[in-house]
């Protein structure tokens, strides 16, 4: 879910993010969801 939604908000995203989505914890998507919703940028949701 994660992915689509950040999909939508910045395009299509690099190999490696999606990745890093994919192996996440369950913290991680929860702090990456959170962020998502005010970043500007993809780095400003993964940092």
């Amino acid at each position: 879910m994660l992915i689509k939604v950040l999909t939508g908000k910045f395009g299509p995203l690099p190999d490696t993010m999606s990745a890093k989505v994919k192996e996440a914890s369950v913290a991680d998507l929860e702090t990456w969801a959170t962020r998502a919703g005010t970043a500007t940028t993809l780095d400003e949701v993964f940092a």
